[in-house]
């Protein structure tokens, strides 16, 4: 990974996978998770008022590679949704 780059993780799935990985890679900065409730198009899945947690970045993402990680890859609707988030 590149130096300064920063792992960000997204509810609910790819929280675990990103934290598997920052622990087996040993990166010195801390890991983001993104809840992407707000941004997703699918609300026939999740329901009109979906349970919502808090994004966590402690870190400025201005400027920085950031590697996001999920546990599942279909259709690209929930990056799309991690990429408004950030």
């Amino acid at each position: 990974m590149r130096p300064g780059a920063a792992l960000v993780g997204i509810h609910t799935g790819g929280v675990w996978v990103a934290e598997h990985l920052n622990r087996h890679l040993g990166l010195p900065d801390p890991l983001g998770d993104l809840n992407i409730a707000f941004y997703r198009d699918d609300f026939s899945h999740i329901g009109m008022h979906p349970s919502v947690r808090p994004s966590t970045l402690p870190f400025d993402v201005d400027g920085r590679h950031i590697v996001l990680v999920d546990d599942v890859l279909f259709t690209g609707r929930t990056v799309r949704a991690a990429l408004n988030e950030i």
